[in-house]
């Protein structure tokens, strides 16, 4: 008896759909593990938020914060007024987060890692109403945890 392509497709599209199900469970597990819990993030949102605190005592005319801290990742950006903005805020900036265990990223400017997470120091970031804006970002996610941990084994 010889099979035409529709019987053959017949006789094993339930062992391929099968298969394909298999392998799609795989890979959404496998990068649901790789993302952190949500009191996780909510712990590096207050570890972010302090810092950021002690970032902006420095100085810089706030226009906006957003923060979030779910399953998946954390969040905490600020947006300052270029009025005040100048090289020895951004180097205070700096100080402050190498003071605060933040380090460096090799070959990125103005980027840190602690505890796997990363901030930014985000000069001439755009433009809000008219003026033009720069920003502080710290962000947790498993992108970050990688990042973090290639250049630093402990993500510090």
């Amino acid at each position: 008896m010889m099979l035409t392509k529709q019987g053959i497709w017949a006789r094993y599209k339930v062992y391929v759909i099968a298969l394909l199900i298999c392998v799609w469970g795989a890979l959404f597990f496998t990068a649901m593990s790789r993302n952190p819990g949500s009191g996780e993030t909510q712990r590096q949102l207050v570890m972010m938020k302090s810092d950021m605190d002690a970032l902006i005592s420095h100085g810089g005319k706030v226009l906006n914060v957003y923060e979030n801290a779910k399953y998946g990742g954390a969040i905490l950006l600020l947006t300052l007024h270029d009025e005040g903005w100048s090289d020895n805020l951004v180097q205070m900036y700096e100080e402050t987060l190498l003071k605060r265990d933040w380090k460096r990223l090799p070959g990125l400017s103005r980027a840190f890692c602690k505890n796997n997470a990363e901030a930014r120091i985000v000069t001439n970031s755009g433009m809000k109403d008219g003026h033009g804006v720069n920003s502080l970002a710290m962000n947790f996610d498993a992108a970050t945890i990688t990042k973090c941990n290639v250049f630093s084994p402990a993500g510090k």
